[in-house]
């Protein structure tokens, strides 16, 4: 699986349960201007977990974003989830470009929800949820109750 130029909206990496949340736009929508889905990738038994820091001062981030309405846009310049022969292990790898770094690190299990939504075109863009007709929170699209401790 290989993804590059989505825009990031959240990822979290959390040491104590040896996750990494990772939520994505999906690539390759058919009709970007009427649809938009989101990817959710939930990466168990992360072990190795490595942070490779980018130039950006500015808009430094650790090893939680969230994507809100002020921030930076960050997007995926590479990510691929694959298996390594060598290691004989399953690897991710993340390439943020030169400001943000890189995130890198080996799992166990990867579990994938995807939300579809269309595009309502008001004052602004309106995402509703293609299976509950309901509006989402563009910005968190998964609802994630996120503290940053």
């Amino acid at each position: 699986m290989v993804f590059e130029e989505q825009i990031i909206f959240d990822f979290i990496y959390d040491p104590k349960q040896a996750a990494f949340i990772f939520i994505v736009d999906e690539p390759n929508i058919s009709n970007p201007q009427h649809e938009r889905n989101f990817l959710k990738l939930s990466f168990l038994n992360v072990q190795n977990y490595h942070r490779e820091k980018g130039k950006s001062k500015i808009d430094d981030i650790e090893n939680i974003y969230i994507k809100e309405k002020g921030n930076a846009t960050i997007d995926v310049r590479e990510l691929t989830v694959g298996y390594e022969e060598l290691t004989n292990k399953k690897s991710f790898f993340l390439y943020l470009g030169i400001s943000y770094g890189v995130i890198s690190f080996h799992f166990n299990e990867l579990y994938v929800d995807k939300l579809e939504t269309y595009i309502k075109k008001e004052d602004d863009y309106i995402y509703i949820n293609k299976e509950t007709n309901h509006q989402i929170n563009f910005y968190n699209p998964f609802n994630l109750n996120i503290m940053n401790s």
